[in-house]
C-alpha cells in the first residue's frame, strides 16, 4: 500500500502514482476545510486533509524553490521551523492516522487505511469528499469494529 499526494494543479486529472487502485490518494484542505485552491480532485482523490499553512521542522538556511509558484525564489529560515502548503503535507496527515490506527488495533496498514477512509467518508463534505481530520481519530474504535 502507498499513501501518495494527489498532486497541485488544480486539476482533475489523474496523478501518478496517487491514482492507482491500490494507493491511498490525499488532497488538500485549507484551514477553513475546504478544498485547497491548487490542490487536485476528482472521483480519484481518496481523502483530503489539511494541506496549507502546515507548520513543520525545517533546518535554518536558504531555500531555492524549483517549482511554481515561488520559482527561482530563496526563502531564509531562522527559527527551525517553516510553514508549507500541498498535497505532500496532506499526505503525512493521513499516514499518521492510519499508522496510530495501526498502533491502537494490531490491524494490517491495507485493513487500517480502509478503516480510516471508511470514517473520512462518513465526515465527508459535499463537493469535497472524504475527510480526515486528527480529531476523529476517537471515532476509530480500538478493537478494530470500525
Amino acid at each position: 500500500m502507498l499513501i501518495a499526494a494527489a498532486g497541485n494543479d488544480a486539476s482533475r486529472r489523474p496523478f501518478w502514482p496517487a491514482a492507482f487502485d491500490w494507493a491511498v490518494s490525499v488532497g488538500a484542505l485549507d484551514r477553513d476545510g475546504q478544498r485547497a485552491p491548487f490542490s487536485n480532485y476528482g472521483s480519484w482523490v481518496d481523502v483530503y486533509a489539511l494541506g496549507v499553512d502546515v507548520i513543520n521542522a525545517f533546518p535554518n538556511g536558504a531555500l531555492k524553490y524549483r517549482e511554481p509558484l515561488h520559482q527561482g525564489q530563496i526563502a531564509r529560515f531562522h527559527t527551525e521551523m517553516a510553514c508549507w502548503s500541498g498535497t505532500s503535507f496532506a499526505t503525512p496527515m493521513v499516514a499518521g492516522m492510519i499508522a496510530a490506527r495501526m498502533s491502537r488495533t494490531g490491524q494490517s496498514g491495507r485493513r487500517a487505511a480502509d478503516s480510516m477512509l471508511r470514517i473520512a467518508r462518513a465526515h465527508a463534505r459535499p463537493g469535497i469528499g472524504a475527510i480526515a481530520d486528527p480529531s476523529m481519530i476517537d471515532d476509530l474504535d480500538p478493537t478494530g469494529a470500525n
